[in-house]
Formats: structure tokens, sequence, C-alpha cells
């Protein structure tokens, strides 16, 4: 129970950032400094350029991604990227739509082969160039 009003003030303050000083305030407050920034800059410009709902369009954007880990344009989309989800929560509603165990399987396996070749090309393209042979 207290980790559940802990959550919430917590929430709330993030909001409250977001809202009452800038947008990213609770991207920054979560540490994701180079987000954070990028919601405050757009929120500024678009308050600036556009006004006022604008910037609370940002601050959304930013208060949304700091709980979920998605934009707002997934949650109007409806689609979700499977490394937000918990494996447990994603075979649960799986099995609850009537998907058959390798149904889910194949999708888990697939989803997994996605995000390994990710890894290996960002591992790769993180790596320094390799020697040059001696001729």
């Amino acid at each position: 129970m207290s980790e559940k009003k802990d959550d919430l003030l917590t929430n709330g303050l993030k909001l409250a950032g977001e809202v009452f000083l800038l947008p990213g305030a609770s991207l920054l407050a979560d540490g994701k400094v180079k987000s954070g920034l990028l919601h405050a800059g757009a929120g500024i410009a678009a308050r600036a350029v556009l006004g006022g709902p604008f910037f609370l369009v940002a601050a959304a954007n930013s208060f949304s991604m700091s709980l979920t880990g998605e934009n707002l344009i997934s949650h109007l989309r409806g689609t979700k990227d499977p490394r937000n989800t918990k494996l447990e929560d994603r075979v649960k509603q799986d099995a609850a739509e009537g998907m058959e165990l390798h149904e889910i399987q194949e999708s888990v396996s697939e989803d997994v082969e996605d995000l390994y070749l990710e890894a290996q090309s960002v591992s790769n393209d993180d790596s320094p160039p390799s020697p040059k042979p001696a001729t």
C-alpha cells in the first residue's frame, strides 16, 4: 500500500512539473536528460510559435514516456513496443485473447530474434574499427 502511495505522490509531482515548470520535467527527474531537454525545447518552441495547448501536448508526451516508456502516438494508435511489456503480462494477454501456446511461443521468439539482431547491430556499431592486416 505504501508503495502505491509513493508512486502516486511521485507521479503527481512529475505531472505538476510538466504543467507548471516545463515539459520534460518528469523525464529529467527520471535521469533521462537528453529526452527531457528535447521535450523542454519542443514545449517552449511550441508555446512561442503555436500557443499554450501545444505546450501541453509536449508535456503530456513527456509524462507518458516517463510513466510508460511510450509516446502519445503509440497510445493513441494502440500499438505497444514489445520491449516495454513484461513477458508475463504479454503471455496472459495473448492467452486471454484466445491464442494457442505455439502461437504465443512463435510471437515471443520473433520478438527475441528482432531484439537480438538489434543488439548485435548496436554492438557492432560501437566496436572500434579492426586493425588493418599487415602487408
